[in-house]
């Protein structure tokens, strides 16, 4: 996400200097940053699926950001906003970030689909957007040879939402059509510092390239699938993001989005059949969408 959002401000904005603070720093260099940001520096927060009491640290960094600078420009790249009604504290984290976000006169919210666009309309009284996930900027397509590899690129962790017996349909299908079968995820468990990350996601465009197919239940598995022309299937999620987001490709004729096992087997086999050296369908038609935000930081809006 951070390296598709400092691409999209080089392309756009090849001469402003950049500085990224990583979310893990943040804490223990929040003091100094009051004292060197001056107002008139425009200050970007974040894109992703953490506005929201899911992932609350994200959220506290947010609200932090908002009230320490008060009158500074604040961007927020595109969010999905899910506030979890299961949990006690739901209402009381919406009236707090309510709270911080209403009171900000120059803080604008991006949103990266629907159902986040209307929430953040009907709860914040912020200058809201929509476009979409600020990675489906980016066009990653190499024409490799493509191996007989399906990649599996499913979640092990809260968000994991297909159940024992689909995932046994989705490794048996993908058995019975491919020996070379691999499980990663977009997501690693450890950090990986800021000068060998791009190199990491570099390497992860280049495994998906070679692949014939992947079966995800990550938003950003697709996405990376869609900017790679990698055939895909997607298990939809338990929140709106994936749905969401997946209607700003729907179009791509090797992206497929199930919601449930039944036909599952039938769409994994079709698209590892897929012949993606003679698809046409490209990703240029989104570009129109980011000129909103494009004016923005330009502070034309």
């Amino acid at each position: 996400m951070a390296i598709a959002e400092k691409d999209f401000l080089k392309k756009y904005f090849p001469s402003i200097d950049i500085v990224e603070v990583p979310a893990t720093q943040y804490t223990f260099q929040r003091d100094k940053l009051q004292q060197e940001i001056k107002k008139t520096d425009i200050i970007i927060a974040h894109g992703g699926g953490n506005l929201g009491n899911q992932y609350q640290t994200a959220e506290d960094i947010r609200r932090d950001i908002i009230k320490r600078w008060p009158e500074n420009r604040i961007i927020i790249f595109p969010q999905t906003i899910y506030f979890n009604s299961k949990v006690d504290n739901a209402e009381e984290e919406l009236r707090k970030s309510q709270n911080i976000y209403n009171t900000h006169k120059n803080l604008s919210l991006f949103t990266r689909e629907k159902q986040s666009y209307r929430f953040a309309k009907d709860n914040f009284a912020c200058r809201v957007y929509l476009v979409p996930d600020i990675v489906l900027s980016m066009n990653r397509f190499q024409n490799y040879h493509r191996n007989d590899e399906i990649i599996l690129c499913l979640r092990n962790d809260i968000e994991k939402n297909i159940d024992i017996e689909t995932e046994k349909i989705i490794w048996d299908t993908a058995k019975h059509l491919s020996d070379n079968v691999k499980y990663i995820d977009t997501q690693k468990p450890y950090n990986i510092s800021i000068d060998k990350r791009e190199q990491a996601v570099i390497d992860f465009w280049e495994l998906f390239s070679k692949a014939r197919l992947v079966v995800t239940d990550r938003m950003h598995g697709m996405i990376f699938a869609a900017i790679t022309k990698t055939p895909c299937v997607v298990l939809n999620n338990y929140n709106h993001k994936i749905r969401g987001t997946y209607d700003w490709i729907k179009d791509l004729p090797f992206i497929a989005l199930v919601d449930n096992r039944e036909g599952l087997e039938t769409i994994i086999k079709e698209l590892y059949s897929y012949n993606i050296n003679e698809d046409k369908s490209d990703l240029r038609y989104l570009n129109e969408y980011y000129r909103v935000l494009v004016q923005v930081i330009k502070g034309n809006y």
